[in-house]
C-alpha cells in the first residue's frame, strides 16, 4: 500500500526539478550531463540536477515554445501538450540550437544552452527563425500500425 500523502509530496518535488528536455531525453534523442532519471510507481521522469543549468534550459525551451508553439497548435504558453509537439518543440529546437552555433550534433544540452548563453550574449540574441525550421522540420516517430 502507498502512502498518498507521501506519494505527492515526492511527486510535487520532483516536478520542481523537472528537465524541460525530458521528454527529448527519454526518447533517447538527447543527452545530457546534468539529468537523472527517477521512477516514482509506474512514472519515469527526468530531473535536473543543476539549478542554473534548470534555469537556462526552462528559459530557452519557452523562448522556442513561444515562438514556434502557435506554429504547431500549442498555444498556451505553460501546461501540457500533445506528445508529438513536445517532441518536436524539444528535439527541434535542440538540434536547431545546434547548428545556428556551427555544432554537428546537440550533445550535451545544458552545455549547448550554456555555451550559446555565452557565445551569443544571451538568448535574445538567438536565430530564431533558424531554430524554428528546425522544429518544423523534426518528424516524430511514427507509432506501429
Amino acid at each position: 500500500m502507498v502512502d498518498e500523502q507521501a506519494f505527492r509530496s515526492r511527486l510535487d518535488d520532483l516536478d520542481k526539478a523537472d528537465c524541460p528536455f525530458a521528454k527529448a531525453l527519454l526518447g533517447s534523442q538527447a543527452a545530457c550531463s546534468r539529468a537523472r532519471r527517477y521512477y516514482l510507481a509506474d512514472r519515469e521522469g527526468v530531473e535536473c540536477s543543476d539549478a542554473v543549468a534548470r534555469m537556462n534550459c526552462t528559459t530557452y525551451f519557452a523562448e522556442v515554445r513561444g515562438a514556434a508553439g502557435p506554429r504547431l497548435g500549442a498555444t498556451a504558453p505553460t501546461g501540457a501538450m500533445p506528445h508529438g509537439v513536445a517532441m518536436k518543440l524539444q528535439v527541434g529546437g535542440l538540434r536547431g540550437l545546434a547548428e545556428a552555433l556551427g555544432e554537428a550534433e546537440a550533445g550535451d544540452v545544458a552545455a549547448l544552452v550554456a555555451a550559446a548563453i555565452s557565445r551569443e550574449g544571451g538568448l535574445d540574441a538567438l536565430p530564431f527563425e533558424s531554430i524554428l525550421e528546425a522544429v518544423a522540420a523534426f518528424e516524430p516517430r511514427r507509432r506501429r500500425g
